[in-house]
């Protein structure tokens, strides 16, 4: 059995310094991903875009009209895998 740590939170995981506001004005976010190179990539769920967040900081549209993409992850090359909710219709009825 996998113990649940519901009291210890997110806190106790980050300092209060760690903790920075990247862009104003987005809608709902989801999905961080760190890549190797110290960057972030996140989705901006309601309004379908991603963003990348550069080493330095620096905030960059990636991609838009995202079909709702709520997340990304890596596959087994490395490559980023988007998690998209609105995927075109002929993949959504199956083989």
């Amino acid at each position: 059995m996998i113990p649940v740590l519901r009291d210890a939170g997110l806190s106790s995981l980050l300092d209060g310094d760690s903790v920075a506001t990247v862009a104003d004005g987005l809608v709902f976010t989801e999905g961080p991903l760190w890549l190797p190179d110290g960057s972030l990539l996140f989705q901006d769920v309601k309004a379908e875009k991603t963003y990348h967040v550069a080493p330095d900081g620096s905030l960059h549209l990636l991609r838009d009209q995202t079909r709702a993409a709520n997340g990304q992850t890596f596959d087994a090359e490395g490559r980023v895998i988007f998690c998209e909710q609105n995927g075109p219709a002929d993949l959504a009825d199956g083989p």
